[in-house]
């Protein structure tokens, strides 16, 4: 096996990144280890806003493991951006099942070959290339363009797994947030017991600095649970929220609290460089959801939410180890994008792999259109934090 290459993987000659900055610990409002990758995404910004959030990257406390995280990130980001050709799906080749992931091809659009599974039985089918590229090269109503359930791994198989582990992670955390009944509150066991070592050791200051962190269980196909964690600044009105999802509790709430205070963070430096603005309901925009949540309501809406959340019974526990993730999605299409990396991260051996689950939600991207809404009705209208 090719070991993991993080210097080679981010170096320009190698073709992903542009440049990449590191940020160390500074204060309660940057409590982490923080690694942004410029991979050229922002060539395609349309938002029009004075915070560039299309640097890619990882916070976490420790350095090597978020120099880690961004390089896979940088990667995956890198080859959804449409920069080299995929293999084209036959005129003849069925459509992949859309679920709510799109409801149907533009007329005279690409579709990129890939794989659906249904148990044993595979076939051949075509996807939308504006529901694989993000950003996508065009606008369409019936896609609402995202990255989920795309992941770059070292091979092929260990991207598959990371991949469907995201796909099961954010649709937990859609169905979740839209019916907060079927989820849980940790209220009872304190953070610090589940965290370890620097971990928990961070929780003090930033609570000092007036942040609230406030964690609750989704449930999620395969009988494990994902963690969200809700980072509250009331001082400032901000809200971050982060996701996780693994085997260990301990892990899955590193995760998510990691996250949490990230996006706290960017949040902070958008008000920062903004301050407040109204933002216009329903959301239609990644930047238009992050100036929600930090925005006046921000606080408000999170604390509406999280009455509705039912307290759990029993502290979040460890459950029998997931071993095959791709298990959990019998039914899923796959596209392939490692054929886009540049020649040198495939020999590296990166491989980025993209999944689309007929029977799960991905992120929702767009709250404005009809056909991807919660089939059940939403018990709120407050939009969702994950920026």
């Amino acid at each position: 096996m090719i070991p993991l290459d993080i210097s080679a993987t981010l170096d320009p000659a190698t073709g992903i990144a542009r440049a990449v900055r590191a940020f160390p610990p500074q204060s309660p409002d940057r409590p982490l280890w923080s690694v942004a990758v410029d991979i050229g995404m922002g060539e395609r910004r349309d938002d029009q806003s004075a915070l560039d959030i299309t640097w890619v990257g990882a916070a976490g406390v420790r350095q090597g493991a978020t120099f880690v995280r961004a390089a896979g990130e940088a990667v995956e980001r890198w080859a959804l951006l449409s920069r080299a050709p995929l293999p084209r799906a036959d005129p003849s080749t069925p459509h992949a099942p859309a679920g709510m992931s799109w409801a149907g091809a533009p007329q005279q659009e690409d579709r990129y070959s890939g794989v659906f599974f249904d148990g044993v039985d595979r076939q051949e089918v075509g996807v939308p290339a504006s529901a694989v590229d993000y950003p996508p090269l065009r606008d369409s109503e019936l896609v609402d363009p995202g990255p989920s359930g795309t992941a770059a791994g070292m091979g092929f198989d260990r991207a598959l797994q990371s991949a469907c582990k995201e796909t099961i992670e954010r649709d937990a955390a859609m169905r979740g947030w839209s019916r907060p009944q079927t989820a849980s509150r940790l209220e009872s066991t304190p953070l610090e017991r589940i965290l370890a070592g620097e971990t928990a050791r961070l929780l003090a200051p930033v609570a000092a600095a007036g942040v609230d962190l406030r964690v609750v269980r989704l449930p999620a196909v395969g009988g494990v649970d994902v963690l969200l964690a809700l980072a509250i600044d009331r001082a400032r009105s901000v809200v971050g929220a982060g996701l996780g999802l693994e085997s260990l509790a301990q892990h899955a709430l590193l995760r998510a609290v990691q996250e949490a205070l990230q996006i706290r963070t960017l949040l902070l430096d958008l008000r920062r460089l903004e301050g407040t603005r109204e933002v216009a309901l329903p959301i239609r925009r990644e930047i238009d959801r992050a100036r929600f949540w930090a925005g006046a309501s921000a606080v408000r809406a999170a604390d509406d939410w999280l009455a509705l959340v039912p307290e759990a019974r029993d502290p979040a526990a460890d459950v029998a180890p997931v071993r095959d993730w791709v298990a959990l999605l019998p039914r899923r299409t796959v596209v392939d994008l490692t054929p886009r990396l540049p020649e040198r991260a495939r020999e590296l051996n990166w491989a980025v792999v993209r999944v689309f689950c007929p029977d799960l939600r991905p992120l929702r991207m767009s709250e404005a259109l009809a056909w991807n809404a919660p089939v059940e009705p939403a018990a709120h209208t407050f939009p969702h934090p994950f920026v």
